[in-house]
């Protein structure tokens, strides 16, 4: 087994090279030539480790004594001019996957296989970037998260998503996340999807039928509802994984009453500092919860909240 996540890198999620919100933290001076990253980040021949103003998913990184072990990377050279930009979209996905590999975000065979089978650029909008390690709006005041955080999700919740299982993906948006779960479980499991905004459920099934989700879609073991995420999906409770992809203050208790004994949730919670809670029920039904790493997501409100977010 690879190395811990958390020894790796923080979740964090810095906005593209050439962005205007790329710029060097209050009091220190801007860079000049190659620039020194804490986080990879995909471009032209280099992987980059850039100080940069974090995009609305995530906070700065925390200090060195309270970073969990994560180690400063430096500048890496990786061809990834030619992997990325001058390949098929099937090979970029792929290239993708192989750098997540290589810097020990994804360890577990299954989710590689599952990331290269599922095509991310079918998820994100026209004009994205959709394997530049980072978030990417796709409207509505919502976001897909970065490529690394979505493996970093599938790691966590693997063993609780195996052939037969049940998975809960709140916050659906595109549908990235609930097609691979429903690679993971099977026909013979139930993908889940919940998302409040119909724009982005007609969206997102429109997605999964081009992806190689399709199947899963057509069988019925893969559905996406409308609904309020806090509130998960009771009809076809209880999950053996629950995902959400939105910061809750507190973790909702409708969720944790979904949960099946024995099975996991990953959430992100907080406000202003969050937290990617890792929640464990046990057999007998007690919950045990940890904090995985520092993280920064946008909300998980009602849906006019969201649609009137500054």
């Amino acid at each position: 087994m690879g190395p811990d996540l958390r020894k790796r890198w923080p979740a964090y999620q810095f906005p593209p090279l050439g962005s205007s919100s790329a710029k060097s933290p209050p009091g220190r001076a801007e860079p000049s030539g190659i620039l020194l990253l804490s986080l990879p980040v995909f471009s032209g021949r280099f992987l980059l480790l850039l100080p940069a103003t974090p995009q609305p998913h995530c906070r700065p990184p925390r200090t060195p004594e309270k970073n969990r072990g994560g180690v400063n990377l430096s500048i890496l050279p990786v061809d990834m001019e030619h992997a990325l930009w001058s390949s098929g979209a099937s090979d970029k996905n792929k290239s993708m996957v192989e750098q997540l590999q290589r810097y020990g975000i994804i360890r577990s065979s299954k989710v590689a296989e599952v990331m290269e089978a599922v095509d991310r650029g079918l998820f994100v909008p026209p004009g994205g970037s959709p394997y530049f390690d980072s978030p990417m709006p796709i409207g509505y005041n919502a976001t897909i998260s970065a490529p690394h955080m979505h493996a970093a999700c599938l790691e966590l919740l693997e063993k609780n998503l195996q052939p037969g299982m049940r998975a809960l993906d709140v916050g659906s948006g595109t549908g990235y996340l609930t097609a691979c779960f429903a690679l993971m479980v099977g026909s013979e499991g139930r993908a889940v999807g919940v998302e409040h905004i119909p724009e982005l459920v007609a969206t997102s099934i429109e997605n999964i039928k081009r992806s190689a989700a399709a199947p899963q879609l057509n069988d019925g073991s893969l559905s996406i509802h409308i609904a309020d995420g806090r509130e998960g999906w009771p009809e076809l409770a209880p999950y053996d994984a629950i995902h959400v992809g939105a910061a809750a203050p507190q973790i909702p208790e409708a969720l944790i009453e979904q949960l099946k004994p024995g099975g996991r949730m990953v959430i992100p919670v907080g406000t202003m500092f969050q937290e990617l809670k890792v929640v464990d029920k046990k057999l007998d039904g007690t919950v045990s919860i940890r904090d995985e790493t520092s993280v920064r997501y946008v909300p998980l409100t009602s849906k006019e909240a969201q649609l009137h977010a500054n």
